[in-house]
């Protein structure tokens, strides 16, 4: 309803945000990657400490306020390196178009999109930290039919561990 969460890592952490914007306290449960028994100290809005179960928390969150968590312990190193797969237009594309990516299992992925028309530069089409992996490209009119599209994505890991693809195709008529 009122809350807005979201949770990031750095330096080996996960940190845990969530904002309230009702006028009364909310409690939530909130996904986390600190799977286990896991737990996560207040550093803004609240005090102790809220124990991580099933890869989940459960917090209050003050009424127009919010709340900052960090994880007491660090993230294990993920075992597998990070993979990516990338959907691209079908051939023959025209106007907006939608590419998707896939991280496949890397847990805590980051995924970059970039976007090249013919032999223009490279554009970065967006990224996202969660699935839908998805983004979209508007191809301008102007952009002739059998026009080259590459599209590269880029996946990041926790461990700053980074895999690429690209993909082609071409526009339509």
């Amino acid at each position: 309803d009122s809350v807005y969460a979201f949770s990031r890592t750095g330096g080996g952490r996960e940190y845990v945000v969530a904002v309230n914007n009702a006028s009364a306290a909310k409690t939530v449960e909130l996904p986390v990657e600190s799977r286990g028994s896991g737990k996560f100290r207040f550093l803004y809005g609240g005090s102790g400490k809220v124990r991580a179960k099933d890869g989940r928390i459960e917090v209050t969150v003050p009424a127009l306020s919010s709340v900052v968590l960090r994880a007491q312990n660090k993230l294990k190193r993920p075992s597998v390196r990070p993979s990516v797969s990338l959907q691209a237009p079908e051939a023959g594309a025209t106007g907006t178009v939608t590419i998707s990516a896939d991280p496949g299992r890397t847990a805590g992925a980051r995924v970059v999109l970039a976007a090249q028309v013919g032999n223009g530069r490279w554009q970065t089409l967006g990224s996202a930290d969660h699935a839908p992996y998805k983004f979209t490209q508007k191809i301008p009119d102007s952009v002739a039919a059998g026009t080259p599209l590459r599209y590269k994505a880029v996946v990041v890991d926790r461990a700053g561990r980074t895999a690429s693809t690209l993909a082609d195709t071409v526009t339509g008529q």
